[in-house]
């Protein structure tokens, strides 16, 4: 490629000759010529020519809006030598997170950034001359987004946790994992505990594996459901960053019907049933009986009129109360005196 500033003209000298001179004609002298030939590089406008391809930059996530994060340089190759102003081309920076000083080519940030979201920027500078702004030279830039720790470690998954209602104690009933959206140098390490109010709980424990896994085994012998379908364990997990960070993730643990291999049949809790031949109509018949029973001595207690009388008649019309003998009283529950 020619480049008038850096040279401006070519002299050339050019030879011409017969390759295949006749011998009998040697004598009339040299069967070849010369000439010089002189090239005049004209000059043209050329856009600006940024003094790297590639500019890699890096930046921690935590750094704060307006800080500088490197600096990119171009120049107008003609001899004018016009003044170069840059520009972020949006397209490659839609969400605005850097700014880029129009003169001399500091970029700052813009916005705070996040690794998680966004681990590395690719974005393109343009440097357009001052004298003639159809003159766009382009330049490349790669900010890698460097890792803090700013994320609590979670469960990996959400557990399907059973426990069978004939678990033996120390039975490992759940294996559980961690995860965390940072991204250490050294890599993941989580430490893995009850947490306080869970630690003497009766119904499990937790060994922490060394491995980044923690195993969860009972500590009694046989589950009921009946008595307790459900059972919620509040499970500590620590990451090993700088400083390090944790969260309390609950294990939703289940009390299922098992057969003999341990497999899981059943998990809902069995409904009480009613005794055999007592129906909902009949116990509602003799609840109706015992608060017509209860309202007929309240109209003959004597303190009814002020601690009884308005909740009895609300429930029945005094009338009632009034036209039958105050059974409960004659039995023996309530007493005239102290009713």
């Amino acid at each position: 490629d020619l480049d008038f500033e850096a040279k401006t003209s070519y002299t050339l000298r050019i030879e011409a000759a017969n390759k295949d001179a006749d011998p009998r004609f040697l004598s009339l002298g040299p069967f070849s010529d010369t000439t010089t030939v002189k090239i005049i590089v004209e000059d043209v406008d050329e856009p600006p020519v940024f003094s790297s391809p590639l500019y890699p930059m890096e930046v921690s996530e935590a750094t704060q809006v307006g800080n500088i994060i490197g600096t990119v340089a171009a120049h107008d190759p003609d001899s004018s030598n016009s003044p170069v102003r840059y520009s972020i081309d949006r397209n490659t920076d839609l969400e605005r997170y850097f700014n880029i000083d129009a003169n001399s080519g500091v970029i700052t940030t813009a916005k705070s950034l996040d690794r998680e979201t966004n681990a590395v920027h690719n974005i393109t500078v343009l440097a357009m001359e001052s004298q003639n702004p159809s003159q766009v030279g382009r330049g490349y830039v790669a900010i890698t987004i460097l890792d803090i720790n700013d994320n609590a470690p979670e469960f990996a998954m959400d557990y399907e946790t059973t426990v069978c209602e004939n678990a033996q104690p120390g039975q490992v009933i759940q294996k559980i994992s961690a995860v965390d959206k940072d991204e250490p140098s050294s890599g993941h390490q989580f430490y893995f505990s009850l947490t306080t109010d869970a630690t003497n709980n009766h119904n499990f424990s937790l060994k922490d594996n060394k491995d980044n896994t923690a195993s969860i085994l009972t500590r009694r012998n046989g589950f009921r459901r009946q008595e307790q379908s459900v059972y919620y364990l509040p499970i500590f997990i620590v990451d090993s960053g700088s400083p390090s960070l944790s969260s309390t993730n609950t294990l939703t643990i289940r009390v299922c019907d098992c057969d003999a291999d341990g497999i899981a049949q059943t998990c809902n809790a069995e409904a009480y049933v009613l005794p055999a031949g007592l129906s909902t109509g009949a116990l509602i018949a003799i609840l109706a009986c015992v608060l017509t029973l209860l309202g007929r001595c309240c109209s003959q207690c004597l303190c009814c009129k002020s601690r009884h009388t308005n909740l009895t008649t609300f429930l029945f019309p005094y009338s009632i109360f009034r036209e039958h003998p105050p059974l409960f009283c004659e039995l023996g529950f309530f007493s005239l005196s102290n009713p």
